[in-house]
């Protein structure tokens, strides 16, 4: 519950049950909710480390709390043009050693203007972006430029200006790695030129490895179409009559093998209400996974119920509550989650 308060994971509901059950407690979650607190305590470690040993923490130590307050520095250099600068001075403040980091850290404005000459002389002499295929120094520019292309958004306003200008493909690439549909988008291009073109669709029995490929592609995407957007899957159908024939064929197969799953899921899941009702009236409990064989089925199959409430008919629902009343009980608590975490959160207060 302290992690997930701290990461901000936790609803308000849950917090303010925590902190009704007891002052005690109460502190405790105000503390996790202060990110300044945070922030102060790591300081604080960091100097009374350094202090010690007169050298930084490592992520790379063998002890757990002080590779904990390295990964924390490499943390605090991955977001620094996030960090407000009271913050900052706040660790540069801890020790001597921690104000030189920190100086490191925001003098890195040289180094990054030098890679992104490297990266315009490299465009501009091949006329391409970089790879991982040749030369270790384009290998490293690659490298590179993926690792601050999937963090643009993240970055310095003027960092992230320099990178787009730097060339018109590398503007693209930065394009593509932040929005995944752009991808698409240019294979579906390509597709749509090549059946344009050709006439035909492009098949893997071919020797261009490039028509293996967009083969390949083409075939993914019509064996996945539930996985497709609305805009997708019109993108599709408006495009050259061979390729809207083809999604045509695919989604009537689709249906078709949907209806005969659907006939088949409704068989499945009376045979294993009725298993669930005879073991009810045999026992007198619920099945446990822990016994094994046929009753460990019954309790990994209403497990599962659990989490597809909302694909549940009235009808089976109804049946549900209806055969027995720890089925009943157990159906309830499945629509109030908060349940057990207000027996814990009573639990705690009573322990306090």
């Amino acid at each position: 519950a302290g992690l997930a308060c701290k990461r901000g994971a936790l609803a308000a509901e849950r917090i303010q049950m925590l902190r009704s059950s007891h002052e005690l407690i109460h502190r405790r979650v105000s503390r996790w909710l202060d990110s300044t607190a945070l922030w102060r305590d790591r300081c604080h470690s960091v100097k009374a480390y350094a202090e010690k040993f007169s050298k930084l923490p490592s992520a790379q130590s063998n002890l757990e709390k002080v590779k904990q307050l390295g990964n924390w520095l490499q943390y605090v250099r991955s977001r620094l043009w996030l960090i407000p600068s009271k913050q900052l001075a706040e660790l540069k403040e801890a020790h001597p050693l921690a104000s030189q980091l920190v100086e490191e850290w925001t003098t890195g404005r040289k180094s990054w203007s030098m890679a992104c000459r490297k990266l315009d002389m490299f465009i501009r002499q091949h006329g391409r972006l970089p790879t991982t295929r040749f030369s270790d120094e384009e290998r490293n520019l690659y490298e590179w430029l993926y690792r601050h292309g999937r963090m643009y958004k993240t970055l310095q306003p003027q960092r992230a200006q320099w990178l787009s200008n730097v060339s018109p493909l590398v503007a693209e690439r930065i394009k593509s790695l932040d929005d995944p549909k752009y991808k698409w988008h240019l294979r579906f291009q390509e597709l749509d030129f090549f059946v344009r073109k050709k006439g035909r669709l492009p098949s893997q029995a071919r020797i261009l490895s490039s028509e293996r490929s967009l083969a390949r592609w083409l075939t993914v995407q019509l064996g996945s179409l539930h996985k497709l957007s609305a805009h997708q899957i019109a993108c599709l159908s408006a495009s050259d009559s061979l390729i809207s024939c083809e999604l045509q064929r695919r989604r009537n197969d689709e249906s078709e093998q949907n209806e005969t799953s659907s006939q088949s899921a409704v068989d499945k899941w009376t045979q294993s209400f009725t298993d669930l009702v005879c073991f009810l009236e045999e026992h007198g409990r619920l099945p446990v996974t822990s016994k094994g064989g046929a009753e460990r089925r019954l309790a990994s199959w209403l497990s599962k119920r659990k989490h597809a409430l909302n694909s549940f008919s009235i009808e089976q629902l109804t049946k549900l509550k209806n055969a027995h009343p720890l089925l009943e009980a157990r159906v309830e608590q499945w629509f109030d989650p908060l349940r057990s975490w207000r027996l814990k959160c009573n639990l705690l207060a009573a322990f306090v």
